[in-house]
């Protein structure tokens, strides 16, 4: 940050973001319907499904839930194998709106093929699994709220639709003011239980 006389400026590469800055939030909103129908009407018995789930932290290898990556992210890769054919869908859900408004408000489903992730967890399921969490990708909850549905929370969800042992992501948060202790499912969350998971 810094500048000289006229203000200062925020390089959202190197300082810690405002909140509204969510990891690959400028990415047009996708309609989940559609990215689900990728995988075919049926599922193949004999295909191999696998779920991803990838955090950004907001501070990599830290448990703050600000950092350099804003609140961080949460996304969930989808993959199915059949015969030759490989389809994989990696998908975010996010506020819409700008500035205070996407603390909550309406949802919408983003494309994160590219996100850069640095802690990651993968399931290999059953293609009854596999269409229990496309059927609750294919509609997503209607509205987005930064601490109650977000992105971990969400991820979280399908996880548990497909049942899947995807362990809690629920951490503190500091918004509940002085000796209270708020809490959240967080990308800061995820990753503690991801990497406590793996440990243990």
């Amino acid at each position: 940050g810094g500048g000289g006389g006229g203000g200062t400026y925020t390089d959202p590469n190197t300082d810690p973001a405002a909140p509204s800055n969510l990891p690959m939030e400028e990415q047009p909103s996708k309609d989940p319907k559609k990215l689900m129908d990728c995988f075919g009407t049926s599922l193949n018995p004999n295909a191999a499904y696998q779920i991803k789930i990838l955090v950004q932290e907001p501070m990599p290898g830290t448990s703050f839930n600000i950092g350099q990556n804003a609140f961080g992210h949460v996304a969930l890769q989808m993959t199915k194998t059949g015969g030759s054919t490989t389809i994989t869908q990696t998908l975010g859900f996010y506020p819409s709106g700008t500035g205070l408004d996407k603390l909550s408000g309406t949802s919408r489903i983003v494309d994160n093929g590219g996100l850069e992730y640095n802690v990651s967890a993968s399931y290999f399921i059953q293609a009854k699994q596999f269409q229990a969490m496309i059927d609750y990708v294919r509609n997503p909850p209607p509205k987005y709220h930064y601490t109650e549905l977000n992105c971990t929370s969400f991820d979280y969800q399908a996880a548990q639709k497909g049942n899947i042992d995807l362990p809690n992501p629920t951490t503190g948060i500091g918004l509940a003011g002085p000796g209270n202790t708020a809490t959240a499912m967080t990308p800061a969350g995820m990753a503690s239980a991801l990497k406590d998971y793996k440990t243990n």
